[in-house]
């Protein structure tokens, strides 16, 4: 069962969907320049960061080997967790094969789907998306697939040189499909957000879904955090007051 974790930062920012090395040369440099800028800001408030997922279009880690285009972005998420700035990863549908080491080389900490956060007199209920909601069967039978204990051997056994790049021309097309598709926000909110939020949840916090939305019901709020090479786009708590922003703040 997924924990709940209490946060006392003064302010909390929450980041989804950032696909990096699924981007073109140059889309790739604007995306890192202010995914780095939003790590400065969140260290010197003095807050937290948590990754709803996608952070990489495509991860996997073999025994000795992690994919490259990681390398840069995780020693400094690494360095700012070791500077007293928490950081937190849920593994999303292109990097849910998370295992280790994160936990074992970095100081970045680890969430599963369904965590709960305590902080400021809130409680947030955090999923990375896929596979959630009415419909979309044909994926989530695909998911059960690629998190397969068979399927994860089978695709370790390749070469990197080969699997990895073999992954990621599946996965930009994966990217496209979700950022194509209709969103059935409505939908969402009735059967995710709604029941945890009838469970004393204020607000549920989501990505996946590459579109920036937040709803404010009687029940409470439904976030989605929309992506970071479309709308660049983050939610942020802090005086009790969930919001969605765009980058570059104001």
């Amino acid at each position: 069962m997924p924990r709940t974790l209490a946060d006392p930062k003064p302010v909390l920012y929450f980041v989804s969907d950032i696909h990096l090395g699924g981007s073109s040369p140059g889309e790739e440099a604007v995306k890192r320049e202010r995914f780095l800028a939003l790590l400065d800001r969140v260290a010197a408030e003095g807050g937290s960061l948590t990754i709803l997922g996608d952070l990489f279009d495509f991860w996997f880690e073999y025994k000795t080997v992690i994919p490259r285009v990681g390398f840069g972005i995780l020693a400094r998420l690494d360095a700012l967790a070791r500077s007293g700035v928490p950081v937190r990863y849920l593994g999303g549908n292109h990097d849910f094969w998370v295992n280790d080491f994160l936990r074992r080389e970095t100081a970045v900490e680890v969430l599963e789907d369904g965590t709960r956060v305590e902080a400021q007199g809130r409680t947030a209920v955090l999923y990375h998306g896929d596979g959630l909601g009415p419909g979309d069967h044909g994926y989530k039978v695909l998911k059960r697939v690629l998190r397969n204990p068979v399927t994860i051997r089978l695709f370790r056994a390749l070469h990197p040189d080969l699997g990895i790049p073999l992954a990621l021309s599946t996965s930009g097309v994966s990217r496209h499909h979700t950022a194509e598709k209709k969103v059935d926000v409505e939908a969402l909110y009735r059967s995710v957000a709604v029941p945890a939020l009838r469970q004393g949840a204020d607000a549920v916090l989501m990505g996946h879904h590459h579109v920036p939305v937040h709803l404010r019901r009687d029940e409470g709020q439904f976030l989605i955090l929309g992506d970071w090479f479309y709308h660049y786009t983050c939610a942020r708590l802090r005086n009790g007051t969930f919001e969605l922003l765009r980058w570059p703040l104001e």
